[in-house]
């Protein structure tokens, strides 16, 4: 009587083997490629599959495409950054009273009426 056969499963090497293939979620006997998005199946050749797949241009393109995508951290800040809101509206009303007591009024008066010029010409 013949031997049982042997069952070609995943095993936690290929992964520190092979680059970007991890163990499968849809079963012991397949791994999977995270460029591709793909399951391999071991069960016809096992382990020789994974080099089998790496060779394919679906392949080739996925990790290309892979190594040219840029991490979504590259888009973040790398410090915290303290957002203020309304501050320009807040020293807009601080500036001129505080221009009032600090400055001869003349010079307050012609900086405020600037202001009001540009907005009524912009307005109409």
């Amino acid at each position: 009587m013949a031997p049982p056969k042997r069952k070609n499963v995943f095993k936690s090497e290929y992964a520190n083997e092979f680059q970007g293939i991890t163990k499968s979620k849809t079963g012991d006997e397949f791994a999977h490629c995270i460029p591709c998005n793909f399951d391999i199946s071991l069960l016809s050749i096992g382990k020789a599959a994974i080099p089998h797949h790496l060779k394919t241009e679906k392949h080739k393109k996925a990790a290309k495409a892979a190594n040219s995508a840029l991490a979504i951290t590259a888009f973040m800040p790398s410090k915290s950054v303290t957002v203020k809101h309304q501050q320009r509206k807040a020293l807009g009303h601080i500036t001129p009273r505080a221009m009032r007591k600090a400055l001869d009024r003349p010079i307050v008066s012609q900086i405020c009426c600037q202001k009001f010029f540009l907005i009524k010409n912009f307005s109409g």
